[in-house]
């Protein structure tokens, strides 16, 4: 058993870790309108003093469960009462920050542990004790109606409904697209899953998903968590001990509750560990749903917090929020999605906590610095906080964020408020030589913009230059020259997204050489523009994409192997190999859904590590949906130029792929009336045909690696990617 595992189990109140100094001098603002508390008992306390909750354990525990929610202008919680040893429904007082008992009673057992969801209408309520054999603790759900007149709320007649037959660790609650209200919650070994029918206070027996994958062996001491999302959709994330992976099963709203899809959403020996807590969104190409997880590792550099992001292709990526050798615990993560901000808060030192800390990032790239992280929830007195907890809602400027907290040792609630900004904020320009007034740019001259975040409409100077970027066209950027009262427009290459901090030159056709435009300007070239950006804009509409971030080709449609050939990921990067000198063959198909008529694919990387001179090592095909094939990428071993074959008309470029390096490219297909191919290499077009090969029907299928290769060879993909401008 692990160091994590063997302490991972105790709650706050199982001992009392001095918690790290913090460095002094703390600022009065931190971040984004970071409050203090008023009276602070000394340069490190951060944060409100709450009431006490003597009597209870760990009442803003657990790790998936949500405590507190958003109404009215006001934000309210599930506190407990110390006079009556009570749960009941405390509202904040923003002047004062301090918390009002309203006296509406959520839970009488002492021992419970509640999640709350505010779904616009109605407050509902699960709650739990955590005790298995006792029946006493048995999950039950609640609904409760709020009277704006008198800030109260009453709860619903025919409520409480009981949903299982005794304790269990943590049940998690959410409503989905049709209204049905869905539970779930681990016991006896196993995941169930239960939801509301006909009726808000009739609801199915707890069931387990239909499927036996990732829950034949989970351990007593994992956990499950469900999340809305996509606007149509139900998930259930749970931690498997056993396998060392966190699965996830995804359900459609309105279908029959046999119809799940389940995967590994984070699989790597000691991966897994019960601390899940999970956000949503709706159709957002950023992320569909978001979950602050632990690993079980022990290595001082190990990620042991970190942030699982379902794509939008159904595969997820990771990302590390902390270490072990920085000992968090307990992670909530929030969205700011009007700002496009992310936030994390945890507990450290594990395990009885200390300093809850929080970092932030943004939502469209997420990175977090290393370290602890900004102290957002100190104090001296109640030195041991723990178990951060908030709302499951989207936050905004209008909400703010607070987060609360508790201290086992002094059994005292604290909470602090981070302010938010409205929106993104706007992007930045700067030009640089030469300085640009209202006349036209002269012909050659370059100008320099940089990009705070993804870019949107603006303009360089009055009237003479405009770069700017949207949804569509897809992994392009719109650029308008003015002169005067006319404009002339292209699209700035390259297709490939624009990565952050990389620097572009693009050039925009002004018209035709020597002839006057509406303007009366007479041009005489076309106009070049050096940009970079300093973080990464809006894609297009993504049809497909794959980092290969799961560790295998699960994301593609057909995946063959003959004779000795091989398909593996490999630091993180799908290699298809085989050492036979004939016969072998290895590659992976991607079918899509429709024909595409505009499409780009892309791979950020590819490389050809083998292949035998003389002859040719295939990058990749393009099919119509019928599986037609009308274009072939090749490697020309030998000189290793890169040959593109379009319905049969053979072209070997000028440009090569070197052996054992890694190139990007990117293939733009356009269907119709008007036909066209770009193919670019490291962002520069080195193929462009207007012939009629390209499918009336569009992009259908694209092929990986070779089906027909007679020869050894071993290559390398790096996120392939189709976007629909």
């Amino acid at each position: 058993m692990t160091a994590h595992h063997r302490r991972r189990r105790f709650h706050a109140v199982a001992g009392h870790l001095v918690r790290s100094a913090l460095a002094g001098g703390m600022a009065v603002v931190l971040g984004l309108g970071l409050l203090l508390a008023p009276a602070a008992s000394s340069a490190t306390d951060v944060g409100y003093v709450g009431p006490k909750y003597d009597g209870a354990t760990a009442p803003t525990g657990e790790k998936p469960q949500s405590k507190l929610w958003f109404n009215d202008g006001l934000w309210w919680g599930s506190l407990f009462d110390t006079v009556t040893k009570d749960f009941t429904i405390w509202r904040l007082d923003t002047a004062t920050q301090k918390w009002v008992n309203t006296g509406t009673v959520v839970d009488a057992r002492a021992a419970a542990f509640m999640d709350t969801v505010w779904d616009g209408t109605s407050l509902w309520v699960a709650t739990a004790g955590p005790t298995a054999a006792n029946t006493s603790h048995n999950p039950k759900v609640e609904r409760f109606t709020y009277s704006k007149t008198t800030r109260k709320y009453t709860l619903d007649s025919g409520f409480p409904v009981s949903i299982g037959p005794g304790g269990v660790e943590a049940v998690v609650l959410d409503v989905d697209s049709t209204g049905t209200v869905w539970s779930t919650y681990t016991r006896d070994n196993a995941v169930w899953v239960a939801h509301s029918t006909t009726s808000i206070r009739a609801w199915t027996k707890p069931f387990r998903l239909p499927s036996t994958a990732g829950q034949t062996t989970i351990t007593p001491d994992d956990i499950s968590a469900i999340v809305a999302y996509d606007g149509n959709k139900i998930g259930v994330m749970w931690s498997n001990q056993a396998d060392n992976t966190m699965y996830w099963a995804t359900h459609l709203d309105g279908r029959p509750d046999t119809e799940w899809t389940i995967v590994p959403a984070y699989q790597r020996p000691e991966g897994a560990d019960d601390h899940i807590n999970l956000k949503g969104l709706v159709a957002d190409d950023a992320g569909r749903v978001f979950g602050a997880v632990k690993t079980s590792l022990n290595g001082a550099q190990d990620p042991l917090i970190h942030l699982l992001v379902l794509r939008n292709n159904g595969s997820w990526t990771s990302h590390v929020f902390g270490t072990v050798s920085e000992q968090h615990t307990r992670a909530v993560v929030m969205l700011n999605p009007a700002a496009r901000r992310l936030y994390m808060f945890a507990s450290a030192p594990c395990c009885s906590g200390g300093v809850i800390y929080y970092k932030e990032t943004s939502i469209d790239a997420i990175s977090f610095s290393p370290g602890l992280g900004t102290p957002f929830i100190s104090n001296t007195v109640n030195a041991n906080l723990n178990n951060p907890t908030s709302t499951k809602q989207a936050v905004n400027q209008s909400s703010g964020l607070v987060v609360l907290a508790g201290d086992d040792r002094t059994h005292t609630y604290m909470h602090n408020v981070l302010g938010l900004p409205a929106a993104a904020p706007a992007p930045t320009v700067t030009s640089t030589s030469p300085a640009n007034g209202a006349t036209a740019v002269p012909v050659g001259a370059a100008v320099t913009a940089t990009f705070s975040k993804a870019m949107t409409a603006t303009s360089i100077t009055t009237s003479t230059v405009t770069l700017a970027s949207s949804a569509t066209p897809a992994n392009r950027v719109s650029a308008t020259v003015s002169y005067d009262a006319a404009s002339q427009s292209a699209l700035l290459r390259p297709s490939a997204a624009l990565a952050p901090g990389t620097a572009y030159t693009a050039t925009v056709a002004g018209g035709t050489a020597g002839v006057r435009d509406t303007s009366g300007l007479t041009m005489t070239a076309d106009r070049t523009w050096s940009f970079t950006t300093a973080s990464a804009t809006q894609p297009g509409t993504v049809v497909f994409s794959d980092d290969f971030a799961s560790g295998n080709l699960s994301n593609w449609s057909v995946v063959k192997t003959g004779a000795d050939g091989t398909t593996a990921v490999v630091a993180g990067r799908a290699e298809l190999a085989s050492t036979r000198t004939a016969g072998a063959f290895a590659y992976a198909r991607k079918d899509l859904a429709t024909g595409l008529g505009d499409s780009v694919l892309s791979f950020d990387g590819v490389t050809v590590a083998q292949g035998s001179s003389g002859a040719t090592v295939t990058l990749a095909k393009l099919y119509s949906p019928t599986g037609t094939r009308f274009l072939t990428l090749s490697r020309v071993n030998g000189s290793g130029l890169l040959r593109v074959d379009l319905g049969g008309v053979v072209t070997t470029t000028t440009q090569a792929v070197p052996l054992g390096a890694q190139v990007q490219v990117a293939v733009h297909v356009v269907a119709g009336a008007t036909p066209q191919v770009v193919v670019e290499l490291d962002g520069v077009p080195v193929f462009t045909s207007t012939a009629a090969a390209v499918p009336a029907n569009g992009l259908g299928r694209v092929l990986i690696g070779t089906d027909n290769l007679a020869q050894a060879f071993r290559q390398t993909y790096d996120n392939v990617r189709i976007v629909r401008p």
